[in-house]
């Protein structure tokens, strides 16, 4: 089961690359670009939400087997839902970056015991949640295809191809 998880992680990784660089490339202050019809009004809030919970997901995972991992090391302070984070998309993308690093990282050293152990989290609105650590991890990744599925129909909205994210294409 660890190699479905170390998979899912460098697809991550190369997929939010790839739509990094795209963002980057096509679209002006993707921080500021107003949304017309989603939850979040811009983009950049969108790109932060995605952030904001592989962080949060990744301080849940690490407190039931760090593996050597110091995630305030790498992120600084675990954000909060909703909070602004980054000023700029230079500053999004290197975090964001760094972060998939650390998923990858953390996938790499799963074990077992690990899979299999419990993780409880605190929701947003105070209810504790318990599951064990491979459905999370499932919730986890799908819950950021969900979202980049949001950003490339906010591509197609604007006519910029973006077939970035095929897995079967990755390794």
């Amino acid at each position: 089961m660890k190699e479905l998880f170390v998979y899912y992680a460098r697809c991550n990784a190369e997929i939010d690359a790839r739509m990094l660089t795209l963002l980057e490339e096509r679209v002006d202050e993707p921080m500021k670009m107003p949304l017309s019809g989603y939850f979040f009004k811009t983009l950049g809030e969108l790109l932060e939400h995605i952030y904001v919970a592989n962080a949060n997901w990744m301080s849940a995972f690490v407190g039931v087997a760090d593996h050597g991992i110091d995630l305030t090391e790498v992120i600084g302070p675990l954000p909060k839902y909703g909070e602004k984070v980054f000023g700029s998309f230079a500053e999004y993308t290197a975090a964001q970056r760094r972060l998939d690093e650390v998923i990858v990282r953390y996938c790499e050293a799963l074990t077992d015991e690990d899979l299999n152990a419990v993780l409880s989290r605190k929701r947003q609105n105070g209810e504790t949640t318990s599951k064990v650590v491979w459905k999370a991890l499932l919730h986890f990744f799908n819950h950021q295809t969900h979202h980049r599925g949001q950003v490339s129909c906010i591509l197609d909205e604007m006519g910029i191809e973006n077939d970035y994210s095929n897995m079967i294409f990755i390794e």
